[in-house]
């Protein structure tokens, strides 16, 4: 099994609906997360930053990169 080389953390953010309202997204990532936070910690992090934004957190992902 690879071993992981980086994990970042995606949170997609609620942005307005465009001109047919349909709803649009902003996205922000933070890089650089140690591989070994686990998911508290990680969906700790992305509260602390969604509260930072003036836009409504929508959803966030865990993002890993593997060498193949």
């Amino acid at each position: 099994m690879a071993a992981i080389e980086k994990t970042s953390l995606k949170l997609r953010l609620e942005n307005g609906v465009d001109k047919n309202n349909k709803k649009k997204y902003a996205t922000v990532v933070v890089n650089r997360i140690n591989p070994q936070v686990g998911v508290e910690d990680l969906q700790a992090i992305g509260k602390a930053v969604a509260g930072l934004q003036t836009l409504n957190l929508v959803d966030m992902s865990r993002v890993e990169t593997k060498a193949i």
